[in-house]
């Protein structure tokens, strides 16, 4: 088949979004499949090689749908292309993203199939990070999104969700295609290359100077939605001397000064322990940090799949965190609700080692059955062969 991927993030950028479509990428090229990946542009990315599978193209463009951050840059380019593209099947990545909001007017005409890949849906969601009444204008500003989430689900042949909670806090997507019997949806997770955790990897205990202690790790990026000074205050909360905590982002942000500054007034090493902050890692060092770690914590305030959570469980490392997106289904760690429940279960957690154990082997195995992309992908063969036939018609399910 001839695919078009649109996405808004795509390598050698590294976020969550852009891990999952390159592994649906990597996949459907190893199946036979021509990819063409549309995405946003970033000044690393190495121009694409003619001829190359896949073949990436990327778009100068800017803004949402949102009243207050419109569609700037290449935004007529990047529909001509969409319009002009031959091909079978077209899966759009994410909601609320110039990517796909721009993509639906041109889809109704378009002879491919088409489908919605969902990471998560928050129009709806009062802006934690926003004061009043800014945060008032932002929420109102999506209103209208909302109002026609329903119409626009309607006009992709197939819808993917992550998972089948029915969470009106970030799967509120689904909440509605259920309460609207919409019969084109199907759940398909995230996962996680489970075999990239038993390769040779670097030590990391050696690379930053850490002995024997007892090591909490949380990789996020500096920012507010991810949280990361929840778990500095709930590591310095549960005291667990000599533990040390290391937190991996992208790259150092203001964000960051923040944390540090909120540390030095906490009495710094002498009185919370010895933090860590780190920025632009290889992605073996990651990996390596996982592994090296004995728990991983997470305070993020707004997730689909925090795919963070799988990788400390393929790597058999116990995570915390708190309940966003589908963690609290997952085995392998325990949710938490307030800052003392995280201190509580950090340092409970370092203090008994064969229960932590217990819980990071746990994870492994359901990593092992079901999150691993080995495992998920065969669901994406079928989703495709469902959609080998005539526009127009109802595909059948994957």
């Amino acid at each position: 088949m001839r695919l078009l991927i649109t996405t808004p993030f795509y390598a050698p950028q590294l976020n969550g979004v852009a891990q999952v479509v390159q592994a649906h990428v990597q996949h459907f090229v190893r199946a036979g499949h021509q990819v063409t990946v549309a995405t946003g542009f970033d000044p690393a990315r190495e121009p694409t090689p003619p001829g190359a599978n896949p073949t990436v193209v990327q778009f100068h463009v800017t803004g949402c749908a949102h009243p207050r951050a419109p569609f700037r840059g290449q935004v007529q380019a990047y529909q001509e292309f969409l319009r002009g593209w031959v091909g079978d099947v077209i899966l759009c990545h994410c909601w609320q993203i110039w990517s796909t909001d721009l993509a639906v007017p041109c889809l109704g005409s378009h002879p491919a199939r088409t489908v919605l890949v969902s990471h998560g849906f928050s129009a709806h969601v009062w802006p934690k990070i926003v004061r009043f009444p800014r945060g008032l204008v932002t929420w109102l500003g999506w209103r209208p999104y909302v109002w026609r989430a329903v119409r626009r689900m309607k006009q992709f042949d197939r819808v993917v969700f992550l998972s089948d909670l029915i969470n009106r806090g970030v799967y509120y997507d689904a909440w509605l295609a259920r309460r609207h019997g919409l019969s084109h949806t199907c759940v398909i997770p995230s996962g996680v290359h489970v075999a990239e955790f038993d390769e040779p990897l670097p030590d990391f205990r050696q690379a930053y100077g850490l002995g024997s202690e007892p090591m909490v790790l949380c990789v996020c990026n500096y920012d507010p939605w991810k949280n990361p000074l929840l778990v500095l205050q709930a590591f310095a909360q549960a005291a667990v001397k000599p533990a040390v905590l290391v937190f991996i982002g992208s790259v150092f942000t203001d964000y960051t000064t923040r944390m540090r500054q909120w540390y030095q007034q906490a009495g710094g090493e002498s009185t919370v322990g010895r933090v860590i902050f780190l920025e632009k890692l290889h992605r073996s060092m990651v990996k390596a940090a996982y592994r090296a770690a004995d728990l991983f914590v997470y305070g993020s305030l707004w997730e689909s799949g925090p795919l963070v959570i799988l990788e400390a469980m393929a790597a058999r490392t116990a995570f915390v965190s708190v309940d966003v997106g589908f963690v609290s289904k997952l085995p392998g760690g325990w949710v938490v609700r307030s800052l003392d429940e995280m201190a509580q279960a950090i340092r409970t957690l370092l203090l008994d080692e064969p229960r932590r154990q217990q819980l990071a082997q746990a994870g492994r195995a359901a990593c092992e059955q079901t999150y691993d992309w080995a495992k998920i992908m065969p669901r994406y063969d079928a989703l495709l062969a469902s959609l080998a036939q005539p526009k127009g018609s109802r595909p059948s399910a994957p």
